[in-house]
Parts: structure tokens; C-alpha cells; sequence
């Protein structure tokens, strides 16, 4: 019993060493679909009772594929459906459903590790993928068993007229336990090379197979899901270039980079795999280096990426590979170096960069997709959207040549015969459309010969682009730059193709919208079923104020935000302003209709010249569809609106309230409102109102600005106060001042009752003229405004202390006689120093009379009343005009 334990120690110790020592075996199907390729393992073991199955596997086919059978196919059957959304599995007899979770899908060209465990006696079955458990279920069939061949033998990546497996198998292994869900997930997760527990059914690390068909065996360093999910690869590409330029470009389109030995230890490898492949290449023997002499380095050599990107040698010259004898001899006439394979050691030559058909080396450090953009529904039918170009293939073959090689259907060929490119059918290589052109590569925008009429349009041609910029904007030359710098008015294309066609709206169905017609409402809950119309206003200045004529003359901008989610816009930018509307684009979206209420022929807002049309980003953007022959940011109209603004001048009607003028406030509108057929459609509101004009007017002052909705109409107000100064020194102080000088006369001898009366007069003809000018200024109301009140007291006043000077002159002659009551009977004369009121010897009170002048009292209601009331009416118009001037009435406020 020792020595077997010590015998399997060696056994296992031995295959450890084995796989060191020759890495770990892989195997590559190819992507043919016709031939009937597969791997056979034979192992003849018994049944278990309970096993786990683990697997890796990498598709480079996106088709239904089997990646596992037994000899009876009812023991054990692995399959993924088509796009890989589910993976079937067949377990003694039953299948079972599993569906990846993180990420929802089997993808193509990505490393991956399923794992099936099963338990005979509880039916228990677990399939766990990509680091989680994607099924599990323990129901009991009665008479369900394993064959007895379950194990006799294995078949690996079949390929049949249903099923097609094209990628790579490694890592087949089978414990005879059903190991836990912890150790199905680590074993699943990518980047475990190593098992807890080594596999003591099925080793694949000692593992015989049997291959038939187009099949390779190669043996790699390291696991593949560890170091990514594609191995580094230098090739030699099965055409020249005539020009180092070119040569960088080739390998950019591609998804690799032109590959030049930068340090001594690469010379020989770099060497080798150019000779092994070279006879089987277009290129003579030389290979175009990065080596360049770069003006914007002082002419220096330079390790070239592009004019401005480079990088500079640890030496003077590549010391690692020399030049050859009396080079470089070319100066300026000659900035590139090429490398002579022929010599040994290999020598540098400085050579023209353009003009000469070298070989060049690609490395490939990663797959690269290449969509192919433009196709409409009925060649989606027939030919993938998504390719990749399988270099291991090229590496192997260079004769070959490039092929693309689509997920399902085609692969695009440079067919031999008539040197164009070609997609071919997987199945049976039948010709399915053509490059209408010659070219070394088929990437770019390219006119391709379709079946005729198959996109229902009569034409047998369709422009369509294929490229490597999976997730950026594709240049027309094949070149990637980011999406976000597409449409930015930067060329960052070499041939300036990035800022051809900025368009901002996205249609996909054109003929189906309406612009006359309101988008449709938010279907949120609570939401009022109409479409909002958000509007701001920037007031500039104030060109006039007619207070005659009703009117006020605003110079302003008005900005109009609304959604409208039918639409689809492409390409936004955070900067506002790069997202403009073209002039074509600007009369097909649907523009809400806004008139202005208080404008005398009710004025629409226009979208003229004067105005703009931009989209505000707010939203995130998506890739748009393959069927678009450019690459987009696609953005929901629902989620960023549009903005149009436009600067007006124009008269508004303003609806001046004089009541308590010239202490008045005023509130002059911009009124804006929805035609009566859209109120059940369209909702418009006030946002916000800007003013950045002048404070100071003329006559008022801008006090302040608000926004008001009611009822659907969007009130945009300026609140003027009236500067009172000029009514002040004009009407006021010198009115008041003939107030005073018309009172001073009652003091003035009746002796001068002609000037006097001049004086009243004067001072009449003086406030009706006042009262006359101010009225002509202002419009004509009902009712009495404030300053009429002090204007019809300065009219009234006058009037008065002429009536009583004209009274004073009738009675200043005359007298009164005025009875009183007095103690005596003696006389009381007027003037006299005798008390008025006397004791009597009887104590009793007697009537006594006396003469008063007519002039004294007119002189009392002249000289002191009058005064008095006109004092009162003074200070108490002076407290009302300070009331109402600090406390308007608003409407709105």
C-alpha cells in the first residue's frame, strides 16, 4: 500500500515536471466550417458514481457549438446556443439549462472555465462558469444511470452541419468526487492555474488525444486565461509596404503595432521569424524599421510613433544592430532605415520613406473586432456584422494571407484569382459580395458589389466599412480616434473625416414624425399629460417707455428649453455650443409656437437667422447600430433638451397705472402664451428673467425683475419706481412757492388790492398751465391721480384768496355789531380799556353790544385759516406721497 501511494506521488510528480518542462498543451480548431474536425480521448475508465468535469475553452465562433460529448452522447453533452446567451448540458440522459450570469453571455475570443458536477445516487447536478454557480438541482428519476462507456471515450470541439466548435480546448480534467461549490467557483475564475486536488480520472496534463481534421496542437508558457485572452503574436505580413508610414498604419488597422527589435536579445528572434516567413511573403529582403530621422528632434534618429510622439535611442546610432558600412549617406533625402535580412549579422540602411515595397512585422498583443458598418437587414441575414482576424492562422501560414473572420456566417477573403476581396459563406465558401476596388486591405469606406435589389432599393452596390475601431470613430482611412472628438471642429482624421456630416438629430425612422405635431407627454405618475416648455428671459435694456401710448420697448433674449422624446441625437458635446443645429436640421424638429400676449399683432417667436438652435447635453450617450455606415454617441431626446434662443426689440403694450403719479410704481410684462388650440397640449413656464441693463432710466428706475406663470401664460416682469426729482423741482417746490406768495398777500393793505389781485391771478394762470402741461404728457384716465389732487389744491388756493381779497376790499368800511353779555350796563366801545364784562351793584349779567369790522373776519379766514388748511394739506400730501412711493400696490410681487 506504501509503495502504490509512493508510486502515484512519483506519477503526479512526474506529470508536474513534464508540464514544466513542455508548458501546457492547447488546442486550436480552426474556423472552417465544412470540414468534420474533432479531438478523441480515449481513456477507457470505469463509471464513477459521482464526477466533476472542468474545461477551458475560448471561442472565436459565435455559432451553436459543442464543446464536449461522450461516446453515448445521453452521459454527457456540451453545448452553447448561438450568441451564448444559454449553455445546454446533458447529464445521464436529461438536459439542463444554464444561463451565464456575470457576464450574461458566453463571448467569443475571451478565455473561459465550466465545470459539471454530478452525483448518481442524488441525481445532484451543479454547472458553475466564470467564477459562479449558473445551475443546481437534485430531483430524483427513477432507472437514471451512466452508461458503462461514459469514460471509454471523450470528443472534444465537433464539428457538424448544426454544430460548429472554432477556438480553443485546453485543461480537460475529471475528478471522480463532486467537488463544493467554493471550489467549483475558484477553479472557474479566471486566472486559477492550479488545482487544490490534482485530477485523478482525466489528467489533462498527461492526456492522449487523437486529432482529425484542420487541428493544431501547440504548447504554450503560461495559462491562457492568467495572461489574458490573447497570446502575444509578431508576424510577418503577407504583403509590402511602400512606406514606413504605411507599414505603421497597415499594423494600426489592424489592432497591432509595426514591430521593431529594441533590444539586442530581440535582434535574433526578430531575425528568425522574418526568414522562416519571408519566401512565403510579397516583400523582398528588407523589413522597414521605426528607426526615423525626425525634424522635430533636430534631425536626430529617432524610435518613431508619430511627428510629435517619438522617442530617442540610449545612443547616438542602434547599437544592437549597426549601420551597414558608410551609412547612414542619405542626409535629409533619406530619414528612414530599413533592415537587411541577407547580411549576418543584419545591418541598418537609411532609405527614402516612400516609394520602396518592404517587408513588415505586426505585433498583436490583443484581438481586435472589426465591425462592418452599413449593411441593411437582408445581408444582415447573410453576412456577420463582427469580425476578427485570426493571426495565429497567418502566423502559420503566411501564404495565406489576412482573413477576417465573422462570428456566425462569413470571413472576408483576398481572393487569388481577381485579386479582390471577397466575403465567403463559412458553410460552403460560396461568394456572397465583392470589393468593388483593389486593396491591400479591405478596411475603410468602400463601394462592395451586393446581390442586386437585396436591400430593396435596385442597386447592386452598397457602401459599407469595415474597420478596427470597435468603440471609436473610424476615419475613412481605417484610422481610430475617440468618439468624443467626432464633430468637435478639431480634424483629428488625417483626411479630416471626423467633421464631416455633424448633423445633431438621429433618425431612424424620418417619414414617422411629425413636426407639427407637440411630442408626447412625461407618462410619469403624476404628471399633467402636456408638454413643457421652460422659458427664460435676459432683459438688455429699455429703449423707451411711451406712458402716452400704453407701450414699453424692451430689448431682451428669451431662451426656450423643451424635450421631445420621439427624437434621437447623435454626438453631443459638453460645450453648448458645438451642439448646433445645421440649417438643414433646423426646420425638422418641432418647434413649440409661443406668441407674445401683449404685443399688438400677438407676434410668434421666430426661428429665423437671428436665432439659434443647440441641444444642452445632459444624459449619457450609447453606441448607435451597425447599420450606420459612421460610428455615434447615440443620446435619447428625453433626456437633453433643446434650447433656441433668440434677441428681440420690440413695443409691448404696458398697462401703466397712474393713481399715484408721480410717486408711482410700474410693472411692464413680457407676456407669453400658447396658441388657444395647444392649451390642452403645451405647457409653457416662466424659468427665471435676467436684467442686465441699465438701472437708471430717464424717468424710473428698475427696481427689480420676476417670473409669474398663471394659467398657462409665462409673465416675465420689470417693476420700474419713478424718480420724483424732476416733478419735484418742476412742479412742486415752484407751485408751492406761488402757494406762499399768494397766501402772503392776504397780509398785504387792502391799499394795493390791485397787485394783489394780479398776484392771484397770476398765480392761477401759473398752476393751470402746470396742470395743463403735466396732463398733455400723460394719458388720458377716469380717475384722479395724485399729483391732480395737488395741482386742483394749487388751482383752488388761489382762487380762494382772490375771492376773499375782493371781499376784503367790499367790506373794509363796514362793521358788525357783536352782542355780549356783561356785568354793568356801562358801555363797552370798541377800543376801549374797560373790561367787558362788569360787576353791577345787583350781581346781575346785562346785554352789551359791539361793533366788529367786516375786514377783520374776512382777514381771520385769509390770514390764519386759509394758511392752516393749506399747512395740513401740505404735510399730509408730503406723508401720503412718502407712504405710497415706499408702499406700492403690486400685482405682482
Amino acid at each position: 500500500h506504501r509503495m502504490r501511494i509512493i508510486f502515484e506521488y512519483i506519477s503526479l510528480l512526474s506529470v508536474v515536471l513534464i508540464s514544466i518542462t513542455h508548458g501546457l498543451k492547447v488546442l486550436e480548431f480552426s474556423t472552417s466550417l465544412e470540414d468534420n474536425s474533432r479531438v478523441t480521448i480515449i481513456k477507457d475508465a470505469p463509471t464513477p458514481k459521482e464526477f466533476t468535469l472542468c474545461m477551458d475553452f475560448y471561442s472565436r465562433l459565435d455559432t451553436l457549438r459543442r464543446l464536449l460529448k461522450s461516446e453515448d452522447s445521453s452521459d454527457i453533452d456540451i453545448q452553447i446556443e448561438l450568441e451564448g446567451y444559454v449553455i445546454y448540458v446533458k447529464v445521464a440522459g436529461i438536459w439542463y439549462i444554464a444561463v451565464p450570469v456575470s457576464p450574461a453571455r458566453v463571448e467569443t475570443v475571451t478565455w473561459g472555465t465550466i465545470c459539471i458536477s454530478y452525483n448518481s445516487i442524488t441525481q445532484a447536478v451543479t454547472v458553475a462558469f466564470r467564477n459562479s454557480i449558473i445551475f443546481a438541482e437534485e430531483q430524483f428519476y427513477a432507472n437514471r444511470t451512466l452508461s458503462g462507456t461514459f469514460l471509454k471515450s471523450l470528443t472534444l470541439g465537433e464539428k457538424t452541419k448544426s454544430l460548429h466548435f472554432a477556438g480553443d480546448i485546453t485543461r480537460v480534467n475529471i475528478w471522480s468526487k463532486v467537488l463544493d461549490d467554493e471550489t467549483l467557483k475558484k477553479i472557474t475564475n479566471c486566472g486559477s492555474s492550479k488545482y487544490e486536488e490534482l485530477p485523478d480520472i482525466l489528467n489533462w496534463d498527461n492526456v492522449e488525444v487523437t486529432l482529425e481534421g484542420d487541428i493544431f496542437e501547440k504548447d504554450v508558457d503560461e495559462y491562457p486565461c492568467s495572461s489574458g485572452s490573447h497570446a502575444v503574436h509578431d508576424v510577418l505580413m503577407p504583403y509590402s509596404a511602400n512606406s514606413m508610414f504605411e507599414a505603421l498604419k497597415s499594423c494600426k488597422v489592424l489592432g497591432g503595432n509595426l514591430n521593431f527589435p529594441l533590444e539586442k536579445k530581440d535582434v535574433s528572434s526578430f531575425v528568425e521569424k522574418v526568414k522562416s516567413n519571408v519566401d512565403d511573403s510579397e516583400c523582398g529582403q528588407y523589413v522597414w524599421s521605426k528607426y526615423y530621422k525626425n525634424s522635430y528632434a533636430d534631425n536626430n534618429w529617432t524610435v518613431y510613433e508619430s511627428d510629435t510622439t517619438f522617442k530617442y535611442p540610449p545612443f547616438e546610432y542602434a547599437g544592437w544592430i549597426d549601420f551597414a558600412l558608410g551609412q547612414p549617406n542619405g542626409l535629409h533625402l533619406q530619414p528612414c532605415a530599413a533592415i537587411s535580412i541577407e547580411e549576418n549579422p543584419p545591418l541598418v540602411y537609411d532609405v527614402a520613406c516612400y516609394d520602396k515595397g518592404y517587408c513588415f512585422m505586426c505585433r498583436f498583443t490583443e484581438i481586435t473586432h472589426f465591425p462592418l458598418r452599413g449593411l441593411c437587414e437582408k445581408l444582415e441575414e447573410i453576412v456577420d456584422e463582427q469580425f476578427i482576424v485570426d493571426i495565429e492562422t497567418i502566423d502559420r501560414n503566411t501564404k495565406q494571407g489576412v482573413e477576417f473572420t465573422g462570428n456566425v456566417k462569413t470571413k472576408i477573403i483576398l481572393d487569388k484569382k481577381s485579386n479582390r476581396w471577397t466575403a465567403v459563406s463559412l458553410k460552403d465558401e460560396s461568394v456572397i459580395m465583392t470589393l468593388d476596388t483593389r486593396k491591400e486591405l479591405p478596411l475603410g469606406r468602400f463601394k462592395w458589389n451586393i446581390p442586386p435589389n437585396i436591400c430593396g432599393d435596385d442597386k447592386s452596390q452598397r457602401m459599407l466599412f469595415l474597420n478596427a475601431c470597435e468603440d471609436k470613430f473610424a476615419c475613412f482611412d481605417g484610422q481610430c480616434v475617440s468618439i468624443s472628438k467626432r464633430c468637435d471642429g478639431s480634424n483629428d482624421c488625417s483626411d479630416a473625416s471626423d467633421e464631416h456630416n455633424c448633423k445633431i438629430l438621429h433618425w431612424e425612422n424620418k417619414a414617422a414624425y411629425s413636426k407639427e405635431i407637440p411630442p408626447p407627454p412625461s407618462k410619469e405618475e403624476g404628471a399633467d399629460y402636456k408638454t413643457h416648455v421652460i422659458i427664460s428671459a435676459t432683459v438688455l435694456n429699455i429703449l423707451d417707455l411711451k406712458e402716452l401710448e400704453g407701450i414699453w420697448h424692451p430689448k431682451f433674449i428669451l431662451k426656450m428649453e423643451w424635450l421631445d422624446p420621439r427624437l434621437l441625437m447623435k454626438d453631443l458635446k459638453d460645450d453648448m455650443q458645438l451642439n448646433v443645429l445645421t440649417i438643414e436640421e433646423r426646420n425638422d424638429p418641432w418647434i413649440p409656437i409661443v406668441v407674445f400676449n401683449n404685443h399688438k399683432d400677438r407676434k410668434r417667436l421666430s426661428l429665423d437667422e437671428k436665432s439659434s438652435l443647440v441641444v444642452r447635453k445632459e444624459g449619457n450617450g450609447s453606441g448607435n447600430s451597425l447599420k450606420d455606415i459612421d460610428a455615434a454617441e447615440i443620446f435619447l431626446a428625453s433626456e437633453n433638451p433643446f434650447v433656441y434662443d433668440r434677441s428681440y426689440s420690440i413695443d409691448l403694450e404696458c398697462d401703466f397705472d397712474l393713481h399715484t403719479y408721480p410717486f408711482d410704481t410700474q410693472e411692464c410684462l413680457i407676456e407669453l402664451g400658447v396658441p388657444f388650440a395647444l392649451k390642452n397640449k403645451v405647457d409653457i413656464k416662466a424659468d427665471k428673467i435676467f436684467y442686465n441693463g441699465s438701472v437708471d432710466l430717464q424717468q424710473f428706475k428698475v427696481q427689480s425683475s420676476l417670473v409669474v406663470t398663471e394659467d398657462g401664460i409665462a409673465y416675465f416682469v420689470v417693476i420700474f419706481k419713478r424718480k420724483f426729482a424732476y416733478h419735484l423741482i418742476s412742479v412742486y417746490i415752484p407751485s408751492l412757492s406761488l402757494l406762499v406768495i399768494s397766501l402772503s398777500t392776504m397780509h398785504i393793505s387792502v391799499d394795493h388790492f390791485e397787485a394783489n389781485i394780479m398776484v392771484h391771478l397770476t398765480a392761477m394762470l401759473v398752476m393751470y398751465t402746470l396742470f395743463q402741461a403735466i396732463s398733455i404728457s400723460l394719458p388720458k384716465t377716469a380717475y384722479i391721480k395724485f399729483m391732480d389732487a395737488w395741482l386742483l389744491f394749487g388751482l383752488v388756493l388761489p382762487f380762494v384768496s382772490f375771492v376773499l381779497s375782493i371781499l376784503e376790499e367790499l367790506v373794509h368800511e363796514d362793521e358788525v355789531e357783536i352782542t355780549n353779555w356783561a356785568m354793568s350796563a356801562n358801555s363797552h366801545k370798541v377800543g376801549s380799556k374797560t373790561p367787558l364784562f362788569v360787576a353791577g351793584e345787583d350781581d346781575k349779567l346785562k346785554p352789551k353790544t359791539k361793533k366788529i369790522s367786516k375786514q377783520k373776519i374776512v382777514q381771520f379766514f385769509g390770514r390764519i385759516l386759509l394758511p392752516s388748511i393749506t399747512a395740513t394739506f401740505v404735510l399730509g400730501y408730503v406723508v401720503a406721497a412718502t407712504y405710497l412711493y415706499s408702499h406700492p400696490t403690486l400685482k405682482y410681487d
